[in-house]
């Protein structure tokens, strides 16, 4: 007699496929932590030892805890340091203000974060010293350097609306403009993951190893297969209109939880500068105009001044070159060249004599 195969109703083939497939992904969790832990798989470094992760609201963020020496675009080597909120600082933040602190918030992009230069040499880093050498009362100036490389205005606002409300900062200094105008890769699309009904899903995916180590083998896979860097899109990251708005909202987020903003432009194009002046005189939002400090960094450089701020100025030569290149590639023809003031490191970011400067026109502003 032939035996009767048993037949399983639909719902326990269901559930038997839920709990192979969630066995199966818990399976590959424990692996890719592995992995990563064990340094078989290392995730990919961004740019020379500046690494960012993934994050579920800002698209990406500085690695938290980490120390590393870099040399970013062969400039010179510097110390990049996070704490455990991802901010690049030596010691960690209270998020509880201590009473007789003032505290200042610098967000920003690789210029606040200070791509080229050591840990002390930042801007953020260089205004703390500065207001507390000035300092004569009992009141202790606190500044946290909120940088992270790439960042658009998009960007700005969801990291102000995570971390204004628990850091409670007096003032925030703003300075983002520059990557909103860049040209856009598929990974830099505005996405809001908030209006998804499957968001949490989103979420627990996107922060957990598998897609870390899903994303690291694709990179791999690109790598070995010998492709060439995919074409940017001809768009921008972030349109002229909707920067506007953004500013707009960091300035009503700073308001919301009582603290003063001053917008502090580094490198950003004219088209951008002219946003951000309308809605700094819209709000009633100071500005720093960094290129005024910049070109005063560079006349002290260009004319011999042995030091500035206490900082040796052994950059002359760095300028020249600057301007060698530039010329060899036609870039002086442009009339942003032109008037650009050659106290970068690369050509973008301040060396740290531009930061000195900054930081004393910023420290003007500062109550």
């Amino acid at each position: 007699m032939a035996r009767v195969k048993k037949v399983r109703p639909l719902w326990q083939k269901l559930i038997l496929s839920l709990v192979s497939t969630l066995v199966f992904l818990l399976f590959i969790e424990v692996l890719s932590a592995f992995l990563f832990k064990t340094g078989i798989i290392i995730p990919l470094d961004w740019k020379k030892n500046l690494s960012l992760i993934y994050d579920y609201d800002m698209l990406y963020y500085n690695e938290p805890s980490r120390t590393a020496l870099g040399n970013f675009k062969d400039v010179r080597p510097c110390r990049y340091t996070t704490n455990s909120f991802g901010f690049r600082e030596d010691s960690e933040i209270a998020e509880i203000k201590p009473e007789d602190e003032y505290r200042i918030f610098c967000v920003g992009d690789s210029s606040t974060f200070g791509i080229t230069v050591d840990q002390v040499q930042t801007y953020p880093a260089q205004l703390q010293s500065i207001l507390n050498e000035r300092s004569s009362g009992t009141e202790r100036y606190r500044v946290i350097n909120g940088g992270c490389a790439g960042f658009t205005s998009f960007q700005a606002v969801r990291f102000m609306e995570r971390w204004v409300k628990k850091l409670k900062p007096d003032l925030i200094i703003y300075s983002i403009g520059f990557n909103d105008s860049t040209l856009a890769r598929d990974e830099d699309k505005d996405v809001d993951y908030h209006k998804n009904v499957f968001a949490w899903l989103q979420r627990a995916f996107y922060s957990s190893n598998t897609f870390v180590l899903i994303n690291q083998l694709t990179i791999i896979n690109v790598m070995l297969a010998g492709k060439k860097k995919r074409a940017e899109p001809t768009c921008i990251r972030v349109r002229l209109s909707d920067y506007g708005s953004n500013l707009k909202r960091s300035v009503q987020i700073a308001r919301e939880y009582g603290a003063m903003i001053i917008f502090c432009p580094i490198t950003v194009v004219p088209q951008y500068m002219g946003v951000m002046h309308k809605v700094a005189a819209e709000y009633n939002v100071p500005i720093v105009e960094t290129e005024e400090s910049l070109w005063r960094a560079f006349n002290a450089i260009w004319n011999g001044a042995e030091d500035y701020g206490g900082q040796k100025l052994d950059y002359r030569g760095e300028i020249e070159i600057s301007f060698t290149n530039f010329a060899e590639m036609g870039e002086l023809k442009s009339s942003t060249m032109r008037t650009k003031p050659y106290v970068f490191d690369d050509t973008i970011h301040p060396n740290p004599i531009g930061y000195r400067a900054i930081a004393e026109d910023l420290a003007k502003r500062v109550p």
